[in-house]
């Protein structure tokens, strides 16, 4: 990455997400370099979250809150859905319930994703299909964590990326679920569950991921 972006770029990505601002505060800066070179920009960023610690943080809730936003956004990069969103539409980012991840997306909202206007919206977990099928991802937070099986039914065939922060959540059908390893934040992906939605993974997503469930448990 060195070739691309130039040593002090990797410092001042290092610098800026090592400290309290939340990953989408790049958004300024992602936006201003060349298009060829954003997704190498987008991979230093998904590196630089998962060396960051969050224990040690005086807000430890706020400071876990925006790492998870910043690795939201890097998914929507490095996930490949059936249909490609039109040039010019809105890609929406679900959040299940009221959130207040909702303003951790605050300075990435409306930014280039594949050629599509990122939306991130909050929705009340009563949601059904009618709502959330227009979802291009869907994050289930913990306090919902009774209601994954039901969501994760009603999404079925609606080629939804389900991210969760839920014990158990890819064991469930989730695609996505965040998980602590030590003092840093990391993830793990079900890939069958995704493929059965005609959704994949860019090798480098699979390759960072802790746990990766490549065989479904009927075969």
């Amino acid at each position: 990455l060195d070739g691309y972006l130039g040593p002090s770029w990797i410092n001042s990505t290092k610098v800026l997400i090592g400290h309290k601002n939340s990953p989408a505060m790049l958004a300024p800066i992602i936006t201003a370099i060349p298009l060829l070179w954003r997704r190498k920009f987008s991979l230093l960023l998904l590196l630089s979250v998962l060396t960051v610690e969050t224990a040690y943080s005086d807000d430890q809730f706020g400071r876990e809150r925006d790492i998870k936003a910043g690795y939201l956004y890097n998914f929507l990069l490095f996930t490949d859905w059936p249909d490609d969103v039109p040039s010019g539409e809105e890609l929406k980012l679900c959040l299940l319930g009221i959130s207040d991840f909702e303003s951790a997306f605050a300075a990435v909202e409306g930014t280039d994703i594949k050629g599509a206007s990122l939306a991130v919206e909050s929705f009340p977990a009563e949601s059904g299909p009618a709502l959330l099928g227009d979802c291009r991802a869907l994050f289930i937070p913990a306090e919902h964590a009774h209601k994954t099986d039901l969501i994760i039914g009603r999404l079925r065939n609606q080629s939804v990326l389900t991210v969760s922060e839920v014990s158990g959540f890819i064991q469930k059908g989730g695609m996505v679920n965040f998980v602590r390893v030590g003092d840093n934040i990391r993830f793990e992906i079900n890939k069958v569950s995704a493929e059965r939605e005609n959704i994949k993974f860019r090798s480098t997503m699979l390759r960072l991921a802790t746990r990766v469930i490549e065989e479904s448990r009927d075969d």
